[in-house]
């Protein structure tokens, strides 16, 4: 009683047709969640940037952002999320169990009360046979929020038949939105996961989400043609700029920082892992054996290996690139960090007094490195961050002497 019940107030629950929903609030930090059968699928703490991003990243790419179709309502946050872009016309919300709805209610303040925006129509269905029915081209989004691909009646949801049906439903230029998580699965799992995704959609992207314990997957049938101007005019949107300024995000460059992997990123790191199909539904059967075993550092440590610096979105913007850098601070990605400031200061000419701000950053980023093997890895790909510093720190120490010492 005392690690299931006393830290909680209890402020709904049923016992629907499909699943047994929960909303409580912690006495401490105040975090509002909601359960399906016990599993917390939603927060208004650590899950409010995943909730946030797997609706905004596809809307901000998107050609066209007129149609949206979303699989699962939980607390309703990622719908409201969609109801932030004006040019949003209709958004149809795909929910199995219905008692979901009316848990919706609890969470106003996060998500918009979105079910009272005339633009939402929500829909009790299964979200696989509903989109099975629809005609393909439908939609210019379609955001798919239920995580935990191991879960029965979830899991259908992940197998290379669904995504391979979900694209058609896409008109072209359209974006899918995957939430997946990287906990109680190991990386064999993730890699599994990349790969059947991949398979279906020409174009695939990875971006980090909340704590690094989610992923937004997203997939499509052309170049994701990110820029320096597409991202600065989502903040030139006060009501989404506030949006991500609630979860960290101030500008392009904390945003650009959640990016991971780029399509030949993804495809090198699923090269040759087996596929999740309905008929061996690889994902249910296996994740559950890591259910219990602490496998999100393992997984982000296997897309650590494939990260690079998102240089072709940013182009010549070195502002962008040093904002980035920051952006990676804020994550503790310290190692990407040092790489960000130093490609951003030798892009400018030596008089430039960025240049001498960035090697600075640079350099304290690279003392900040936390493990020996981190601190070693980056002397050894930026030595000469030393050397281009160690000029800039005889200067202010001179010049701290000589005010020291007075006239």
């Amino acid at each position: 009683v005392a690690f299931a019940k006393d830290p909680y107030r209890l402020l709904y629950y049923a016992e629907g047709p499909a699943t047994v929903v929960t909303v409580a609030q912690a006495h401490r930090s105040k975090n509002v969640w909601l359960a399906n059968n016990g599993k917390i699928d939603a927060s208004t703490t650590a899950d409010m940037p995943t909730q946030r991003l797997v609706s905004v990243l596809p809307l901000a790419i998107a050609d066209v952002r007129d149609e949206v179709g979303m699989v699962g309502l939980a607390s309703g946050i990622s719908a409201g999320a969609v109801t932030l872009f004006d040019e949003v016309g209709s958004v149809e919300v795909v929910e199995l169990e219905p008692a979901t709805a009316e848990a919706a209610a609890l969470f106003l303040p996060w998500n918009r009360d979105v079910l009272h925006d005339p633009r939402v129509h929500l829909v009790f269905d299964d979200g696989r046979n509903h989109l099975l029915r629809q005609p393909e081209g439908r939609y210019d989004v379609i955001v798919s929020e239920p995580s935990n691909p191991w879960i029965t009646g979830v899991s259908n949801l992940f197998t290379a038949e669904f995504f391979a049906m979900a694209h058609t439903r896409l008109r072209p230029g359209g974006v899918w939105s995957q939430w997946v998580q990287l906990y109680g699965m190991d990386d064999e799992d993730v890699r599994t996961l990349l790969a059947t995704f991949s398979d279906a959609f020409a174009h695939v992207e990875v971006w980090g989400a909340a704590e690094d314990a989610d992923l937004v997957v997203l997939g499509r049938d052309r170049p994701f043609d990110w820029d320096p101007e597409r991202l600065a005019s989502l903040f030139e949107r006060p009501i989404l700029r506030r949006a991500l300024s609630e979860i960290a995000i101030d500008g392009p460059g904390d945003l650009l920082a959640y990016r991971r992997l780029d399509d030949a990123a993804v495809r090198r790191l699923a090269e040759g892992a087996p596929r999740n199909t309905d008929d061996n539904l690889r994902i249910e059967y296996r994740a559950p054996r890591n259910l219990h075993r602490g496998t999100t550092l393992d997984n982000n440590a296997l897309l650590d290996r494939y990260q690079v610096l998102p240089l072709a979105v940013v182009g010549e913007d070195v502002g962008l690139l040093a904002a980035t850098a920051r952006g990676y601070l804020r994550r503790e990605e310290d190692d990407l960090a040092v790489d960000a400031f130093v490609r951003a200061a030798l892009a400018v000419p030596a008089d430039d007094p960025r240049r001498e701000a960035w090697l600075m950053d640079a350099f304290h980023a690279w003392l900040g490195e936390d493990t020996i093997e981190a601190s070693l890895r980056a002397v050894a790909e930026h030595r000469f961050v030393a050397e281009e510093v160690a000029p800039l720190l005889a200067d202010q120490a001179a010049a701290s002497s000589s005010d020291a010492d007075g006239p």
